[in-house]
């Protein structure tokens, strides 16, 4: 069959029809854009990072409905922030999210760091963290980092000054 340069010319410029897509395929481009590979927190460089990826949202009430499900279900979020810059912010990213977005988490993560024991003012988990609304939540992860001057229990693991 031949086809006129026309007839390909037509063909060339229908636009493409993103949601004609299976929605297994629609569902794996999602994944392809959404997923990153690190913990979401509080971080300067989201913008760069994380930021361009949620312009999907704003393309209709449609894409949004699709994608924040694969955002908010498939990355792993972090409780408290751990970045200097918001390590005493009143508003860890939990509370700055809607219920809605809170509600489709399956993952989160704590940390702990030096200094555990007396935790930030801004590290509270009361019902302002909006955990009540993490129902799909099936994966906690707490890491714990011991400072090995803050306890004699820590005595026997520390090396001498200069010793190698």
């Amino acid at each position: 069959m031949n086809v006129s340069s026309d007839e390909m010319e037509v063909a060339a410029t229908k636009p493409f029809r993103f949601f004609d897509l299976p929605s297994e395929l629609r569902l794996r481009v999602y994944e392809l854009v959404l997923l990153v590979p690190k913990t979401v927190d509080l971080d300067p460089t989201n913008h760069r990072a994380i930021s361009p990826r949620l312009r999907l949202f704003l393309v209709s009430r449609r894409m949004h409905d699709e994608t924040f499900r694969v955002f908010y279900g498939r990355n792993t979020f972090r409780v408290f922030p751990v970045h200097g810059r918001f390590f005493h912010t009143k508003a860890p990213l939990l509370t700055r999210l809607s219920p809605r977005y809170r509600n489709m988490m399956t993952k989160l993560e704590l940390r702990l760091g030096p200094g555990w024991n007396k935790p930030p003012k801004g590290w509270v988990a009361d019902g302002r963290l909006g955990l009540i609304h993490a129902e799909k939540v099936r994966s906690l992860k707490v890491f714990v980092e011991c400072d090995p001057a803050s306890h004699e229990v820590f005595e026997g693991f520390r090396a001498a000054i200069g010793a190698h």
